[in-house]
């Protein structure tokens, strides 16, 4: 199965550049937009369809089972990260992080996929 030739670093670094692909050419569109060729109107779309390539092949990996069967859910990579601390050791703590199960991943793949249809058609 495709998920035993993946490890879990590799897929965490896929939810990573999913998110972060569209922010990456939104800030090279907002400063050099006007440079670009065709004043960068393709940058967009492409991070777009970068972002659902990597969302669709998460999830043909984590999701796709032999001979068509769902397979069951043995990972859920989480990537948190402190982000506001207050009184000490035993104070409040907050943290963000990105989590992915079986649900996230159905989720990622329809909306790059109505978004990267949005930016196509607009």
């Amino acid at each position: 199965m495709l998920s035993t030739i993946f490890n879990s670093e590799d897929l965490t670094k896929a939810a990573l550049a999913i998110l972060l692909c569209p922010l990456a050419g939104f800030v090279i569109q907002v400063f050099f937009g006007k440079r670009l060729p065709r004043q960068g109107d393709w940058l967009p779309t492409g991070c777009m369809l970068i972002a659902l390539c990597i969302a669709s092949w998460m999830m043909i990996v984590l999701l796709g089972g032999e001979h068509g069967l769902a397979k069951p859910h043995s990972w859920s990579p989480e990537i948190t990260q402190g982000w506001l601390s207050s009184g000490g050791g035993k104070g409040l703590s907050i943290n963000f992080g990105i989590l992915v199960d079986n649900l996230t991943i159905v989720m990622l793949f329809v909306v790059t996929l109505v978004s990267f249809l949005v930016h196509l058609y607009s």
